[in-house]
C-alpha cells in the first residue's frame, strides 16, 4: 500500500545527462506491506465487494478519511515489482485474468479522487506518459492515464498532445515496458539498444487503428510508459 499515490511525479533535469537510468516503475519503498485478517478472496470472489470490504477495513486502520468513498481505493494486480493489471468492478478475480492463491500479492492502491473507470462493459488501459526534451535532454513530468481500448491511435494521441504540448504533426511516441529502465544518453537514437527491441515511432502513420489491436508500435499493457518527443525543438 502507498502512503498517498502510486505514481510519482519525477523531472530529471539537464545536468543528468549521460548514464543516467530512469525507472518506469514504482520503487520498493513507495510499498507498505499491509495484512488484512481473516479476509478470505476467491476467484469467483466479486472486486466491487472486494474493494468496499478493504476500503472500510483501511478506515479502521486510520489509512482512509472516515467520509470518503470506497472509490478512491483502486485494486491492481502484482508484477514482480509493479503495480499492473486494473482490476474491474464489474467482473470476478476470476474474469479480471487473476489467480489467486496462497501468498499472492496484489496492489492497494490509495486515490485522492474518487475513481469510475468502468462503467460500460469496455476495458481500458492505465499507462504513464512522459515527455523527453530533445532541446535540453530532461524529462517532463510524469502522469497517468487511463485510455479505452476502442479509441484510434489517432484519438489517443491528439489527446496526449494537448496534455503535453507537443504539435500533432512533429510528435514522435515511444512504448517503454513497465518495470524496466531506459538511458537517457540513448534516446536521440531510433531504437535505443536497452529498450526491448520498442522504436520511436510516428503515432499518425497508424493513426485509424484501434488501441486493441496489437499490429501496430502502440502496444501498451497497464503500467507501461509512453515516452513522447517534439522533432521540432
Amino acid at each position: 500500500v502507498p502512503s498517498k499515490s502510486l505514481i510519482a511525479d519525477e523531472t530529471i533535469e539537464p545536468s543528468d545527462f549521460g548514464e543516467r537510468k530512469v525507472r518506469t516503475s514504482n520503487m520498493p519503498k513507495q510499498f507498505e506491506p499491509l495484512t488484512f485478517e481473516g479476509l478470505f478472496i476467491e476467484n469467483s470472489s466479486s472486486v466491487s465487494d472486494v474493494r468496499v470490504e478493504i476500503h472500510r477495513r483501511l478506515i479502521e486502520k486510520g489509512l482512509m478519511p472516515k467520509d470518503s468513498s470506497a472509490r478512491r481505493v483502486r485494486l491492481r494486480d502484482r508484477t514482480m515489482s509493479t503495480p499492473s493489471k486494473i482490476l474491474e468492478d464489474n467482473k470476478t478475480f476470476s474474469e479480471n485474468g487473476i489467480h489467486l492463491y496462497d501468498g499472492k500479492d496484489m496492489v492497494v492502491e490509495l486515490l485522492d479522487h474518487d475513481e469510475n473507470l468502468f462503467s460500460g462493459d469496455e476495458n481500458g488501459i492505465c499507462l504513464l506518459v512522459q515527455r523527453w526534451y530533445r532541446s535540453t535532454w530532461s524529462l517532463g513530468q510524469r502522469f497517468e492515464v487511463y485510455l479505452q481500448v476502442s479509441s484510434t491511435i489517432g484519438e489517443v494521441t491528439r489527446g496526449l498532445c494537448q496534455l503535453t504540448d507537443i504539435p500533432i504533426h512533429s510528435v514522435l511516441a515511444m512504448v517503454v515496458p513497465k518495470d524496466v529502465e531506459f538511458y537517457l544518453s540513448e534516446l536521440n537514437q531510433k531504437s535505443p539498444q536497452r529498450n526491448y527491441g520498442r522504436s520511436w515511432f510516428d503515432p499518425a502513420k497508424e493513426a485509424a487503428k484501434q488501441l486493441k489491436f496489437t499490429s501496430h508500435e502502440m502496444r501498451v499493457a497497464d503500467g507501461d510508459m509512453l515516452l513522447l518527443q517534439d522533432t521540432s525543438e
